[in-house]
């Protein structure tokens, strides 16, 4: 545990500084977001033995990493086109190297990348929006960082009875309680301090609080389908880069459902302030 919270101050820390320069600077949000997307293929492909075909693996990532780009001109093409040519590619890989490559690797070469791609590049773009990006940072942790240090915290001391153990065994449902209640603590507050200190008149709290359980929900469920694949490749982690964490995909899979789902909650919401 001591090892799991040094790291986890460290990555806050680096959270923080993310959140200061990309507030100025949003594309940097955009290259968090694309090396994240990139890693996390290179752990779900790689480390977990769904595909053992280089050149698949590394077009992969490559697509992974663009989709972040993929937006108001910073690459001339659309995502729809981009991922036909992605798939075309993976395909043609997938003939040229016909005796290395079976159905398995080429479906999970394809499919990866493009939910990987689509959700960081969600992210990317939320986070990247001129008025309110902060905000929408903060929330978007509360919904998944503050709520899995809940589940943790909670689990460890009071953990009882096993939600999933097939699929996470360190999941308790008391841990689930207060995944729900740290995380919609901590969207409250920032909400009170974003509308009350900072006098963003244009938040409404109970709206907010309304659909916090749903985002919190999805970062439950993200993370249950992070861990079965997991299981279905027999290991605990799919990385070491950050000890007592695991890998980067350990600590993405929270945010694979939140970051597409706040960002078409959000669009609509913007179109009728109702945020």
């Amino acid at each position: 545990m001591k090892t799991r919270i040094i790291y986890g101050g460290l990555l806050g820390l680096g959270t923080v500084l993310l959140l200061i320069v990309g507030s100025f600077l949003p594309i940097v949000f955009n290259m968090a977001c694309a090396v994240l997307a990139a890693l996390a293929i290179y752990e779900l492909l790689n480390n977990t033995g769904f595909c053992k075909s280089e050149p698949l693996l590394y077009v992969g990532m490559g697509y992974a990493f663009l989709c972040s780009f993929l937006r108001n001109g910073l690459i001339p093409i659309t995502t729809t086109k981009a991922a036909f040519v992605f798939i075309a590619v993976q395909f043609v890989l997938a003939i040229v190297l016909n005796k290395n490559v079976n159905a398995q690797n080429l479906l999970a070469s394809i499919f990866f990348p493009l939910a990987v791609g689509y959700s960081l590049r969600s992210l990317s773009i939320v986070l990247s929006l001129k008025y309110y990006n902060i905000f929408y940072f903060l929330l978007i942790v509360c919904f998944t960082v503050f709520a899995d240090m809940g589940a943790y915290f909670i689990g460890v001391f009071f953990g009882k009875h096993k939600m999933a153990p097939h699929i996470s065994p360190n999941k308790t449902y008391e841990g689930l309680i207060g995944e729900f209640g740290i995380g919609m603590l901590a969207t409250f507050i920032v909400c009170v301090i974003f509308k009350y200190v900072l006098k963003l008149e244009y938040i409404r709290i109970w709206y907010i609080m309304l659909l916090s359980p749903l985002f919190i929900a999805l970062g439950v469920l993200g993370d249950l389908i992070a861990s079965y694949f997991k299981r279905q490749s027999n290991i605990k982690d799919y990385g070491s880069v950050i000890p007592g964490h695991g890998g980067v995909m350990d600590r993405l899979d929270s945010f694979l459902l939140v970051g597409p789902a706040f960002y078409l909650i959000n669009g609509m919401l913007m179109i009728s302030g109702n945020w």
